[in-house]
């Protein structure tokens, strides 16, 4: 199943309705990228002026399951260039995740820098597909294609960075929240330092968008790594290039990590 039958929910006025299908957990939950790229197609048709996508910020209050899901969706402001748009994620009566994104329109401007460049690193070709281990590899990865250069969880890496290659199966359509689902596909980079399995989750995450992906792109490059971990916690700095040395997207992730139970 590709990306977009998996998040097509069906919008009705200010909510919108969908089901996770089999195929797409991680852990216990479902995909949370799959979650937040479902938000933003529907907050999509909040916004009338066709403004792109300029920033998303997602609370991951709960874990998201296969089944029925729904979300309360709201416009919070929407100013000359700027549209705040909010979508409440609900479950079974409970609140799961909160997606509040941004879309903004360009205006003019005297102060220009460039993004930072790809880093050169080989291509996809000739890597090996990522292994689908279960038990140490998310059930969601079969619905990708990953080439990694670095970072597979549970290896006991010396470097807490994740480099991989990635591209979503070959049918589906390429558009501008594809990037939350690609963004959030790699691991937190703490994970291959680690030796042994155990759970870990999003809290918060932060994405900012520089560029929506062209529907040409075939491969994208991410690179992610970790400046702080500790008290169980874990946190991500992270870019989204795509093949031609294009910078899509970077972001922030806060995650909770409970190795603790499983050294004891």
């Amino acid at each position: 199943m590709n990306l977009y039958d998996a998040s097509n929910w069906r919008v009705e006025g200010d909510r919108a309705f969908g089901e996770i299908p089999p195929g797409w957990a991680q852990g216990r939950a479902a995909f949370g990228g799959l979650v937040v790229q479902s938000a933003l197609k529907a907050l999509r048709a909040l916004e009338p002026e066709g403004r792109p996508l300029r920033s998303v910020l997602t609370n991951f209050v709960g874990p998201a399951l296969e089944g029925p899901i729904e979300a309360e969706l709201r416009v919070l402001r929407s100013g000359r260039s700027v549209t705040h748009t909010q979508a409440i994620v609900m479950q079974e009566g409970s609140v799961r995740t909160v997606v509040i994104a941004c879309f903004g329109g360009s205006r003019p401007t005297t102060l220009t820098l460039p993004s930072p460049a790809m880093p050169s690193v080989p291509g996809p070709e000739g890597l090996p597909p990522m292994p689908l281990m279960k038990g140490l590899i998310p059930d969601f990865l079969q619905n990708f294609d990953v080439r990694v250069l670095e970072g597979i969880p549970f290896t006991g890496s010396a470097i807490p960075r994740v480099r991989w290659w990635m591209r979503p199966s070959a049918d589906t359509p390429i558009e501008e929240s594809t990037l939350a689902g690609l963004f959030d596909l790699p691991p937190p980079p703490i994970l291959p330092m680690a030796t042994a399995p155990f759970p870990s989750s999003s809290l918060t995450w932060q994405l900012d968008v520089l560029e929506a992906p062209k529907a040409e792109d075939e491969w994208w490059f991410y690179e992610g790594d970790t400046s702080f971990a500790g008290q169980g916690y874990a946190d991500l700095n992270a870019c989204l290039w795509a093949r031609d040395g294009r910078m899509l997207a970077r972001g922030r992730q806060l995650f909770t990590e409970f190795s603790g139970r499983v050294s004891k």
